[in-house]
């Protein structure tokens, strides 16, 4: 079974990849294959996407990952059908709460850590309202976007939010819809377990109260046919 995870940045995808490689299953994979430099060449980015569409139309197993944003942007609509017809399982994963999501994305940018920050050994610093408020309104497009294409196209079989992982690998298989038709839980082990680690952001953005009020304030002027707004916690219908 191929295996498709569609995400924006800071929503737990790194993690759920990284459960499905740790897996005594076999997979290929491919972390953001069309968020890749190779794709910046336009002569090149033909020869790429071919190759990879080869690769993956000779392989049972294959595990990809990335941000939709990338694949609706930088793919014709010919390489995304052909992508897309190859058997994929298609997961969603989101973030309810944008405004924590883009707080977490800029501060990784700011301080260039991704995975497990520790962020006492960085100095402090302050994040300008108007780049948040920038970056925020660009989170939410996108969630939109992706939820307009979802609504035409009925192609994502599973929709999972950051707020629902564990951060334990076992536990959130488990609670996959996946886990009911592809490979028996009971045959499935993972080589290690992953805990979900909750630094504190307050302890190096210093206007991160100020940040979250203005954030959740625009956030609560969010109003599309397709999403679910519930003081400032955003679903998809």
């Amino acid at each position: 079974m191929n295996i498709l995870i569609f995400s924006q940045s800071r929503t737990g995808s790194s993690y759920l990849m990284s459960m499905f490689r740790s897996s005594n299953l076999d997979f290929l994979s491919y972390p953001e294959p069309f968020g890749s430099d190779n794709m910046n060449c336009k002569s090149y980015s033909q020869k790429y996407v071919r190759n990879i569409l080869k690769t993956i139309k000779k392989t049972s197993n294959v595990l990809c990952k990335e941000h939709f944003y990338n694949f609706d942007n930088r793919l014709s609509d010919v390489d995304k059908t052909a992508f897309l017809n190859n058997n994929w399982y298609i997961i969603s994963l989101l973030r309810k709460d944008l405004v924590e999501a883009t707080l977490s994305d800029l501060i990784a940018q700011h301080t260039n850590l991704w995975y497990n920050p520790n962020y006492k050994f960085k100095e402090k610093f302050i994040i300008a309202e108007h780049e948040f408020l920038k970056d925020l309104e660009i989170r939410v497009n996108r969630v939109i976007k992706f939820a307009e294409w979802q609504q035409q196209n009925k192609l994502v079989n599973e929709f999972i939010y950051y707020e629902d992982l564990t951060f334990d690998f076992e536990k959130d298989y488990k609670n996959l819809k996946l886990s009911n038709i592809g490979p028996n839980i009971n045959t499935i082990t993972f080589k290690h377990n992953k805990n979900k680690q909750s630094p504190t952001k307050d302890s190096i953005l210093i206007n991160y109260d100020r940040l979250k009020q203005i954030g959740l304030e625009q956030i609560l002027t969010v109003s599309h046919p397709y999403i679910d707004n519930n003081n400032g916690v955003i679903t998809l219908k």
